[in-house]
């Protein structure tokens, strides 16, 4: 592979934005935004595979389980304090959407594997946008993270393959380079608006945060700028919306009036829901019983994944693990000696 190429595969569409399979090269931890799909702790992934559409990353796993026979795994909660961010972002050039994307050092995994994820969704529709006038709000909560308890051990299989550098590629082609480390728990919300024409799109986001305000207790909040924009019949306003809580992504443009009062009361509702963000995530908290410190079993993972609480799985490489540095240094080839003169 040639440099050109390499570059290209690391730095995959835009170098400004975070690249997966360039992490990976770098073999440093890799957060991947993700889906309600369960996937047990320590399942295999391998990077090279992640952004092609037909073939699924994960792989089997080359670490001893650990399970007891009644389902009890050594899956361990860990709360975060205070990790909780509001961005209000407002630009009016065709060329910086990617200003409004916040994955917050996440990598959304092309294909099939993660395509159907509402966050890849979202980045995609807002990542190509052209529109010129460009407004969004974004709302993150990271409450914690769930990982093993316990350091994972390879498996007597794993370790062979491992020791010997000629059956390594065997060990890549089961479980390949990475492993499911943690589940990253809390929520995103995003409300993003654009126009091609001149409408001033930062006014119109100013009068849905006033409609948020009064969300539930009446159905709409006009004000001067709104009428305005009505009696004008400029109508051209396209809304990207996304909550990962509630499983929600949208993306739909308003060309008449009836469409522009549609989105705007869409609009609305997403703010509202990005200003509730932390008590509806503390709420299914309460809900499922997790608490600093929880112990929880594997059974118990599918119903935090329906909750929609799991909003990254954290990657680690094989790599960045002790036993896999002692087993890899170990085999030492025999080397014929030369004598200098």
């Amino acid at each position: 592979m040639t440099i050109e190429q390499t570059l290209d595969t690391l730095f995959q569409d835009d170098p400004n934005l975070p690249s997966l399979p360039y992490q990976a090269y770098e073999n440093v931890p890799i957060h991947v935004v993700w889906t309600r799909t369960p996937v047990q702790l320590a399942t295999g992934f391998d990077s090279t595979l992640a952004t092609r559409p037909d073939v699924n990353p994960l792989r089997n796993t080359p670490f001893v389980s650990k399970h007891s026979e009644e389902g009890a795994a050594p899956y361990q909660f860990s709360a975060y304090e205070g990790n909780t961010s509001f961005r209000s972002v407002a630009s009016s050039q065709a060329a910086t959407s990617s200003e409004h994307l916040d994955l917050k050092g996440s990598v959304s995994v092309g294909g099939s594997f993660l395509g159907a994820s509402g966050q890849a969704a979202f980045c995609r529709d807002v990542y190509k946008n052209r529109d010129a006038n460009k407004a969004s709000i974004h709302s993150t909560q990271r409450v914690g993270i769930i990982k093993l308890a316990e350091q994972p051990e390879f498996t007597a299989h794993a370790r062979r393959l491992l020791y010997d550098p000629r059956t390594r590629d065997s060990f890549r082609a089961s479980y390949g380079d990475y492993f499911v480390a943690g589940l990253c728990l809390g929520a995103d919300n995003a409300t993003f608006l654009s126009s091609s024409s001149g409408k001033y799109v930062q006014s119109e986001m100013k009068d849905i945060k006033v409609q948020a305000k009064f969300f539930g207790f009446t159905k709409t909040v006009y004000d001067k700028h709104t009428y305005e924009h009505s009696d004008e019949r400029s109508f051209d306003l396209t809304y990207s919306g996304l909550d990962t809580l509630r499983a929600y992504q949208e993306t739909t443009r308003a060309t008449d009036e009836r469409a522009y009062e549609v989105v705007k009361a869409r609009a609305a509702q997403s703010v509202a829901d990005g200003q509730g963000l932390m008590a509806r995530v503390r709420r299914v908290m309460d809900e499922l019983q997790l608490v600093e410190g929880a112990i929880l079993t594997r059974d118990q993972l599918p119903e935090i994944f329906r909750s929609g609480l799991v909003v990254e799985l954290l990657l680690m490489p094989y790599a960045g693990l002790k036993e896999h540095a002692e087993i890899t240094v170990r085999f030492v080839p025999s080397v014929p000696s030369v004598r200098y003169m």
